[in-house]
Protein backbone atom coordinates (compact mmCIF):
# COMPACT_ATOMS: atom_id res chain seq x y z
CA UNK A 1 0.00 0.00 0.00
CA UNK A 2 1.65 3.17 -1.29
CA UNK A 3 1.69 6.34 1.40
CA UNK A 4 0.45 9.53 -0.23
CA UNK A 5 2.01 12.65 0.80
CA UNK A 6 -1.23 14.11 2.52
CA UNK A 7 -1.70 11.25 4.18
CA UNK A 8 2.43 11.05 5.83
CA UNK A 9 1.88 14.79 6.38
CA UNK A 10 -1.27 14.51 8.16
CA UNK A 11 0.32 11.54 10.01
CA UNK A 12 3.33 13.88 10.63
CA UNK A 13 0.62 16.74 12.05
CA UNK A 14 -0.95 13.92 14.20
CA UNK A 15 2.19 12.40 15.63
CA UNK A 16 3.18 16.01 16.33
CA UNK A 17 0.42 17.82 18.38
CA UNK A 18 0.24 14.29 20.33
CA UNK A 19 3.97 15.31 21.33
CA UNK A 20 3.09 18.52 22.19
CA UNK A 21 -0.06 17.24 24.43
CA UNK A 22 2.00 14.97 26.39
CA UNK A 23 5.42 17.83 26.78
CA UNK A 24 2.82 20.45 27.91
CA UNK A 25 2.16 19.38 31.58
CA UNK A 26 5.98 18.91 31.84
CA UNK A 27 6.81 22.19 30.46
CA UNK A 28 4.41 23.52 32.91
CA UNK A 29 5.97 22.49 35.91
CA UNK A 30 9.21 23.52 34.62
CA UNK A 31 8.09 27.05 34.14
CA UNK A 32 6.51 27.32 38.00
CA UNK A 33 9.67 25.94 39.16
CA UNK A 34 11.44 28.17 37.93
CA UNK A 35 9.64 31.44 37.51
CA UNK A 36 8.04 31.68 40.63
CA UNK A 37 9.66 34.76 42.84
CA UNK A 38 10.15 33.92 46.36
CA UNK A 39 9.76 36.44 48.74
CA UNK A 40 11.86 37.99 51.57
CA UNK A 41 10.72 37.27 54.69
CA UNK A 42 10.74 40.56 57.20
CA UNK A 43 11.93 40.17 60.59
CA UNK A 44 11.29 42.27 63.43
CA UNK A 45 13.73 43.00 65.96
CA UNK A 46 13.20 44.23 69.68
CA UNK A 47 15.84 47.30 70.83
CA UNK A 48 16.32 50.34 71.77
CA UNK A 49 15.79 51.63 75.71
CA UNK A 50 14.07 48.37 76.94
CA UNK A 51 15.98 45.57 78.54
CA UNK A 52 15.62 42.55 77.28
CA UNK A 53 13.71 40.29 79.60
CA UNK A 54 11.74 36.79 79.15
CA UNK A 55 8.24 38.18 78.18
CA UNK A 56 9.96 40.62 75.83
CA UNK A 57 11.99 38.32 74.23
CA UNK A 58 8.58 36.17 73.71
CA UNK A 59 6.84 38.89 72.56
CA UNK A 60 10.00 39.46 69.91
CA UNK A 61 9.94 35.94 68.84
CA UNK A 62 5.75 35.70 68.37
CA UNK A 63 6.48 39.25 66.19
CA UNK A 64 8.99 37.34 63.83
CA UNK A 65 6.62 34.47 63.48
CA UNK A 66 3.70 36.70 62.94
CA UNK A 67 5.77 38.46 60.00
CA UNK A 68 6.64 35.09 58.68
CA UNK A 69 3.37 33.38 58.53
CA UNK A 70 1.91 36.65 57.03
CA UNK A 71 4.77 36.56 54.50
CA UNK A 72 3.81 32.75 53.83
CA UNK A 73 0.43 33.60 53.74
CA UNK A 74 0.85 36.65 50.77
CA UNK A 75 3.00 33.99 48.84
CA UNK A 76 0.87 31.40 48.81
CA UNK A 77 -2.04 33.57 47.63
CA UNK A 78 -0.06 34.75 44.67
CA UNK A 79 1.26 31.10 44.54
CA UNK A 80 -2.30 29.65 44.35
CA UNK A 81 -3.90 32.49 41.61
CA UNK A 82 -0.50 31.96 39.36
CA UNK A 83 -1.47 28.50 39.71
CA UNK A 84 -5.32 29.15 38.35
CA UNK A 85 -4.40 31.78 35.26
CA UNK A 86 -1.78 28.91 34.48
CA UNK A 87 -4.29 25.55 34.88
CA UNK A 88 -7.00 27.99 32.63
CA UNK A 89 -4.12 28.55 30.59
CA UNK A 90 -3.43 24.66 30.28
CA UNK A 91 -6.85 23.91 29.60
CA UNK A 92 -7.59 25.89 27.11
CA UNK A 93 -4.28 24.94 25.04
CA UNK A 94 -5.26 20.95 25.68
CA UNK A 95 -9.39 21.99 24.21
CA UNK A 96 -7.33 23.45 21.18
CA UNK A 97 -4.88 20.55 20.85
CA UNK A 98 -7.96 18.25 20.81
CA UNK A 99 -9.89 20.09 18.45
CA UNK A 100 -7.13 19.80 16.19
CA UNK A 101 -6.74 16.37 16.64
CA UNK A 102 -10.19 15.22 16.12
CA UNK A 103 -9.86 17.49 12.49
CA UNK A 104 -6.91 15.99 12.02
CA UNK A 105 -8.54 12.23 12.00
CA UNK A 106 -11.73 13.31 10.30
CA UNK A 107 -9.25 15.01 7.70
CA UNK A 108 -7.05 12.08 6.97
CA UNK A 109 -10.14 9.85 6.92
CA UNK A 110 -12.09 12.11 4.37
CA UNK A 111 -8.59 11.49 2.34
CA UNK A 112 -8.59 7.90 2.86
CA UNK A 113 -12.10 7.06 1.50
CA UNK A 114 -11.90 9.69 -1.24
CA UNK A 115 -8.53 7.97 -2.44
CA UNK A 116 -10.21 4.66 -1.93
CA UNK A 117 -12.52 5.66 -4.10
CA UNK A 118 -10.39 6.33 -7.08
CA UNK A 119 -8.61 3.34 -6.75
CA UNK A 120 -12.07 1.23 -7.30
CA UNK A 121 -13.01 3.21 -9.96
Amino acid sequence: MKISTITGTLTLLLVGCMALVILLPAMHKYAIETTLPIGAVAGVSVGGVVEPTPINTLYGELEKQKAQLDNKSQEISARQEYMDRANKINMRTLYVAIVLLFGLVLTNFYFDLHRNKQQTT
